[in-house]
C-alpha cells in the first residue's frame, strides 16, 4: 500500500472515530435531564436541607393576613422566602420560571417521603429516552433495599425543564 492511500485512511478512520463520538455522546439536554433526575430522586445532602426547611416553614407559611402581627407575619414571610431561595439554589438551575413554580408546588413532593422517611435512596439506573422533542425517563431507585421504579416525561424549553409529567 502505498503512502497516499495509508494517508487517506488514516484521516477516514480519524473522521468516523470522531463523528461516532460526537453521535453516541449524550448532548447537552439530555445531560441536563440526567443530572436533573440524580439530583431530585437521589437522598443527598440538598434534599435533606430542604426538607427540613420546609417542616420548619410549613406552619409559619400561614400565618399572614388579617389578625396577624407584624412581627409575626414577618417572620413567616422570612422562613417562606428562605425556604424557596434554597429550592432555588437546589432545582432552579434546571426550569424555567413557570415549570419551577410548578415543581416545586407539584412534583417535588413525589421524592419528598424518599427524601425523609427512608435511611437510604440511591439512583441505580437512569433510562432516557427521546421522543419527539421531549425526554422520556425511567429511574430504578434502591430505597431502603427496595426496588423503586419512577417514570416521566420532560419537555425542555430554551435549555431547560418546561415541563414534567410522573406517570
Amino acid at each position: 500500500m502505498n503512502k497516499k492511500y495509508a494517508g487517506i485512511l488514516g484521516v477516514v478512520i480519524a473522521v468516523v472515530v470522531v463523528a461516532l463520538v460526537f453521535v453516541l455522546k449524550p448532548g447537552s439536554d439530555e445531560k441536563l435531564v440526567d443530572d436533573f433526575l440524580h439530583i431530585w430522586f437521589g437522598k443527598s445532602e440538598d434534599n435533606q436541607k430542604l426538607a427540613a426547611l420546609f417542616e420548619s416553614s410549613e406552619d409559619s407559611a400561614v400565618i399572614m393576613g388579617e389578625g396577624v402581627d407584624e412581627e409575626t407575619e414577618a417572620a413567616s414571610k422570612e422562613a417562606s422566602e428562605k425556604t424557596m431561595k434554597e429550592f432555588e439554589n437546589v432545582y432552579g438551575k434546571y426550569f424555567t420560571d413557570s415549570a419551577f413554580q410548578k415543581f416545586v408546588g407539584v412534583n417535588y413532593w413525589y421524592a419528598y417521603d424518599m427524601h425523609t422517611n427512608s435511611k437510604e435512596c440511591e439512583v441505580k439506573k437512569v433510562n432516557i429516552f427521546k421522543d419527539n422533542s421531549a425526554y422520556k425517563f425511567k429511574v430504578t431507585l434502591d430505597v431502603d433495599g427496595n426496588e423503586v421504579k419512577e417514570e416521566g416525561r420532560i419537555e425542555l424549553q430554551d435549555g431547560k425543564i418546561g415541563s414534567l409529567k410522573i406517570y
